[in-house]
């Protein structure tokens, strides 16, 4: 985007830096972390794409699927397709020990479907790529399609279905125990979120009391709000996976839009600082790479810190500038024909 919207780089880095605590402690007190991590990727992603949409339909009076796909495309494939041939070059010369089936389901974007624990840690991460790529398969055609009044009704309700699935399947459904948290029909509600968020920004902004509060002292209790839920439900199944995943999901939307509307104090300039935002910039190509080097299960000798982080770091950046920076300028320089042609 010419235009990036305040904060969200900054919440992208704190979302990685959650994931990467958890990977390299994974237990006690720190083991949400990982889970909220991918929590907030989820909830901006559906804010940010539903935006974007919205923005086009207003704009054009309508949604080019056909230019989104290529836009997502370019922007998620050539990263991760690179990060899977790095892996099964490695896996395929005994370096790494990868299970059958890991590379097919992870490029296919099914992973989500199958059991974590039949798979390498090397690929195990992929499950929340997997349910980023079904939801830019459905939302975008639903908004296309359906409009915007079915759209937004179907993703309401899904605030009520998935936690609904999600006490069926941990009550009824023992076998789907191991893949509930992974599932895009029970982890929709958090992508659910973020569109409805952007769905109602306008309407939002015209309600007093609402931006009163974003901006009050009681705000303060939202933040820690989603951590809390996770500590003191995550032993109650039931209670978690229907309160504890919903509220949440609605605190880190507050967070994400208290901190877009108002992107000033001490925490908005933190999270528009600078090295904030590069690790922003980075995050995808971190998530990606930061997997095989940040796992405390492991003694390898690249898994022991502080070599760890250095190849975590060292991988990401040469990610982002010899796979992302070149994708993304060769996309700019596509959108500079499209709009000389226009």
């Amino acid at each position: 985007m010419a235009r990036r919207i305040p904060s969200l780089d900054g919440l992208r880095a704190v979302s990685i830096t959650l994931v990467m605590i958890y990977h390299v402690t994974g237990f006690g007190l720190w083991s949400p972390l990982g889970n909220l991590g991918v929590r907030v990727f989820f909830v901006i992603s559906g804010f940010l794409i539903t935006g974007l949409l919205l923005e086009e339909t207003a704009r054009l009076g309508r949604i080019d699927l056909i230019e989104f796909y290529k836009r997502r495309a370019l922007r998620i494939f050539p990263p991760f397709y690179v990060y899977l041939l790095c892996i099964g070059l490695l896996g395929a010369s005994g370096v790494l020990f990868l299970n059958r089936g890991d590379l097919v389901e992870a490029a296919c974007y099914v992973i989500n479907y199958f059991p974590g624990r039949e798979q390498s840690v090397y690929v195990r991460h992929i499950w929340s790529l997997a349910i980023e790529e079904q939801f830019y398969i459905l939302w975008p055609g639903l908004l296309r399609f359906g409009g915007r009044k079915l759209a937004f009704q179907i993703a309401a309700a899904f605030l009520v279905a998935a936690p609904a699935l999600r006490l069926i399947y941990w009550v009824f459904v023992p076998g789907y125990h191991d893949v509930m948290d992974r599932r895009f029909e029970t982890v929709a509600d958090a992508l659910a979120t973020g569109c409805l968020l952007a769905g109602f920004q306008d309407w939002l902004r015209e309600r007093p009391r609402y931006n009163a509060f974003l901006l009050s002292k009681w705000f303060w209790l939202v933040p820690p709000m989603p951590y809390l839920a996770y500590v003191f439900l995550g032993d109650h199944p039931r209670l978690f996976y229907t309160f504890a995943i919903t509220i949440a999901n609605v605190g880190i939307a507050l967070c994400i839009d208290r901190w877009v509307r108002y992107p000033d104090g001490l925490i908005g300039t933190v999270l528009n600082s600078p090295p904030l935002r590069w690790v922003g910039l980075l995050s995808y190509s971190i998530y990606l790479w930061q997997q095989p080097f940040l796992d405390a299960e492991r003694n390898a000798i690249y898994n022991r810190f502080p070599l760890n982080l250095c190849l975590a770091a060292a991988f990401s950046v040469g990610s982002y500038f010899l796979v992302e920076r070149p994708v993304q300028k060769l996309r700019a320089r596509e959108r500079g024909r499209v709009r000389m042609t226009a």
